[in-house]
């Protein structure tokens, strides 16, 4: 599944994955804030969601806020986009304690 707002980068990754011939792939070309879940998207066992660090805090937040995603693991290396993930962690703590679906360890 590849959920991608931008037709130019959607078409990209389509010719890449055709290039490497990988087929399983579902494209969305919608906003994450789009997305309906049992609509767009089936429910998944995993889901890789990359972020670029200028978006890292509003971008990430929303599939969480919808409830998309019942376990979250960030992976941020040792320079200043570790500084954003320790941001998205103490956002989503909060938001975990005013009632979201998912808790934050």
């Amino acid at each position: 599944m590849a959920i991608e707002p931008s037709k130019g980068t959607l078409e990209c990754l389509k010719k890449d994955m055709e290039r490497e011939r990988v087929e399983n792939i579902v494209y969305v070309n919608k906003q994450w804030e789009d997305v309906e879940l049992g609509i767009d998207v089936e429910p998944h066992d995993v889901v890789i969601y990359d972020v670029p660090g200028d978006i890292v805090c509003g971008g990430f937040g929303i599939p969480l806020r919808r409830g998309l995603a019942n376990e979250v693991y960030i992976v941020a290396s040792a320079d200043y986009l570790s500084i954003a993930a320790n941001n998205i962690c103490r956002g989503a703590r909060r938001f975990a304690k005013r009632g979201a679906p998912y808790s934050v360890a």
